[in-house]
C-alpha cells in the first residue's frame, strides 16, 4: 500500500486519458466510498509513469501511475492501493501533514536563528552542532508522524478489503515488487529505516497479522472486476516496454497486449490479425473495438 514519492521530478507526469480505465477506477472508488460511508467526491488522475506508485496531492486528488497498473497482478492489488489513498483523504492526513510541516518550519527557524545569534555573541561555533542535532530530532519527529499515518492508511485499506469481502495475496506481492525495485536503485534497508514509510517487512507482517486475526479469505475476488482489470492491464502493457510481463499473461489478455505491441512496433498487419481474432471470438469487451480504432487511426487510416 504505497503513498511514496520516489522522485519529485517524476511525481507529476503526462496524464493518461482512457475512458475504460477511468470508468473502472471510478467504480472501484465508489465501492470504497460506499463501505466507508464517504459522501464527498474523490478525484483522480492517471499518470504516464513507470514507477509503481500512487499518491494524494495537496488538493486531495489521487494520482495513479501507469506502473501501478503494470505490476498489479489482479484488481485487488490496485484496490488495496486506492483504499490506502482514500484512507489518507478520509482521515485528513494531508491537512495534518501541512500543519506539522508548518510547525516544524517555525520551530526550526526560531531555534536555528537563536543558536546562530548565541554563537556569534559567544564566538562558539560548536554550538551550531546542537542546532544540527535539534533539526535532526525534528526531522525524526516528522518521520515518525508520517509513518504513523501510513500505518493508519494501511489498516484503513485492510478494513476496506474486509468490508468488501475480498482479499488477495497480490497486495503482498506488489509490496515485494516495489521493495525489490527500490533496492535495485540503492534504496537500502537503512534508508528504509529513515524513510517516511514503515519498513516493507513491517507492512507485510501487518497484512498477515490482520488477515490471520480476521480470518479473511485470501482468494476471494470478484471475477467480473478482475476480467475488466486484466483487459485494462493488458492494454497498458501493450503500450509499455515490459515484454516479459506480456508473455506471462493468460489468454485472451496476452493476445490483446500483443496486438497493441505489434502495432506500436510498426507491424500493423500482425496487430490487426491479433485484435481481429479477439473480435471474431466475440471476446466480452466492447472496448476492443475502440482499441482497434486507435490502432488504425495511429497508422493514418482515419476513414476506417
Amino acid at each position: 500500500f504505497l503513498f511514496l514519492i520516489i522522485s519529485n521530478k517524476h511525481s507529476f507526469s503526462s496524464q493518461i486519458l482512457d475512458f475504460e480505465t477511468e470508468e473502472f477506477i471510478t467504480d472501484i472508488l465508489e465501492d470504497i466510498k460506499k463501505v466507508n460511508n464517504i459522501k464527498k467526491d474523490i478525484n483522480f488522475k492517471i499518470n504516464s509513469n513507470n514507477e509503481i506508485n500512487a499518491f494524494v496531492d495537496y488538493n486531495n486528488t489521487i494520482h495513479i501511475n501507469s506502473g501501478l497498473i503494470h505490476f498489479s497482478q489482479d484488481y485487488v492489488a490496485l484496490l488495496s492501493v486506492l483504499a490506502h489513498e482514500v484512507g489518507h483523504i478520509d482521515l485528513n492526513h494531508i491537512s495534518s501533514r501541512k500543519k506539522k510541516i508548518d510547525n516544524i518550519k517555525i520551530y526550526r527557524n526560531l531555534s536555528f536563528l537563536s543558536v546562530i545569534a548565541g554563537s556569534a555573541i559567544t564566538r562558539s561555533p560548536e554550538i551550531l552542532q546542537s542546532s544540527i542535532i535539534s533539526n535532526a530530532a525534528i526531522s525524526n519527529q516528522y518521520i515518525d508522524f508520517t509513518k504513523d499515518q501510513e500505518i493508519e492508511a494501511d489498516l484503513y485499506a485492510l478494513r476496506t478489503l474486509k468490508l468488501l469481502n475480498t482479499n488477495s495475496n497480490s497486495a503482498i506481492n506488489l509490496l515485494q515488487e516495489i521493495e525489490q525495485k527500490l533496492i535495485e536503485k540503492g534504496f537500502t534497508k537503512e534508508k528504509q529505516r529513515i524513510s517516511t514509510h514503515p519498513h516493507f517487512k513491517e507492512r507485510v507482517e501487518l497484512i498477515n497479522n490482520y488477515n490471520n486475526a480476521n480470518q479473511n479469505n485470501l482468494n476471494s475476488i470478484d471475477f467480473n472486476y478482475n476480467h475488466r482489470f486484466n483487459f485494462i492491464r493488458a492494454k497498458f502493457l501493450g503500450y509499455s516496454k515490459y515484454n516479459e510481463i506480456i508473455e506471462s499473461l493468460h489468454e485472451p489478455y496476452k493476445t490483446y497486449a500483443k496486438s497493441i505491441k505489434y502495432s506500436r512496433d510498426g507491424n500493423l498487419k500482425m496487430g490487426l490479425e491479433n485484435i481481429n481474432k479477439l473480435i471474431k471470438n466475440k471476446t466480452k469487451n466492447g472496448f476492443i473495438l475502440e482499441t482497434k480504432a486507435d490502432i488504425l487511426f495511429s497508422h493514418g487510416y482515419t476513414k476506417q
